[in-house]
């Protein structure tokens, strides 16, 4: 199960401008953020390929049988 794309955008929206102005954060907690959000949108992708190829893979034995 994945996150859709808009949801995904919509957090880092609201995220990033929760802690725009309420106080300053240091740099390495912001670069470990982007980090986070950069392995989550890796892992975002890798579930949607995945899904595409089990799904690809069920049709295709599906129709051979």
């Amino acid at each position: 199960m994945h996150i859709p794309l808009f949801e995904f955008f919509k957090f880092l929206f609201i995220y990033f401008s929760q802690f725009k102005n309420s106080f300053k954060r240091p740099l390495a907690t912001t670069l470990y953020d982007l980090v986070l959000l950069w392995l989550l949108s890796l892992f975002q992708l890798f579930s949607v390929i995945l899904c595409g190829c089990l799904f690809e893979k069920q049709n295709k034995n599906r129709n051979v049988g």
